[in-house]
């Protein structure tokens, strides 16, 4: 079994997969929206070379943004959401029996008011809270029998990489990190 305990989740539902160009990998896209704010969130699943999927996620509100992936949203639902992200790595887990699954636990950036007075938040990229939350959520949910855990840490990264692609090409952690060194202009657009 892949995952270790059984959980709650939003509702989502596939919308589309989205073809890779030359300066864009496929992506598959996802929405939901939350039973507690009624915001709407947007998934997506970029597919990498090795069966590698990374997981991005913010609210649909914050498509526009920049920073879509390191604002601050205050609406104290992050364990549910990060849950649905879960539901839908099963979804592929399920789908592909050679996936692995990447994501990067983004620093924050924001303005926050404190006592009267704004104050810029600029997190540094290594070991973010969010990488250090998300990285406790795969730990508790995604079986070391299935997937090894590996950290990135001055990146904020975290890669599962499913054992048994790991057994036949115990090399390939190396080659999914040159690959990403190699395209980083590409993959952050």
């Amino acid at each position: 079994m892949c995952i270790n305990i059984s959980f709650n989740h939003f509702k989502y539902r596939f919308v589309q997969n989205i073809k890779g160009t030359e300066n864009s990998v496929p992506k598959i896209l996802y929405r939901f929206k939350s039973d507690i704010t009624h915001q709407v969130y947007l998934v997506w699943v970029e597919i990498y070379p090795y069966n590698l999927y990374a997981i991005k996620f913010h609210l649909k509100r914050d498509s526009g943004s920049r920073l879509k992936y390191n604002k601050l949203t205050n609406l104290n639902e992050t364990r549910p959401v990060v849950k649905t992200c879960i539901a839908i790595m099963l979804e592929i887990h399920s789908k592909d029996n050679k996936s692995s699954f990447g994501f990067i636990g983004s620093n924050t950036i924001c303005d926050r008011k404190i006592k009267n007075r704004t104050v810029y938040i600029h997190e540094p990229e290594a070991k973010t809270k969010r990488y250090n939350f998300y990285s406790r959520m795969m730990l508790t949910y995604f079986s070391d029998n299935i997937f090894q855990h590996e950290v990135i840490e001055e990146k904020s990264a975290y890669i599962m990489l499913r054992k048994a692609e790991y057994e036949k090409d115990n090399d390939i952690l190396n080659k999914i990190t040159d690959y990403f060194q190699c395209n980083f202009d590409i993959i952050h657009n």
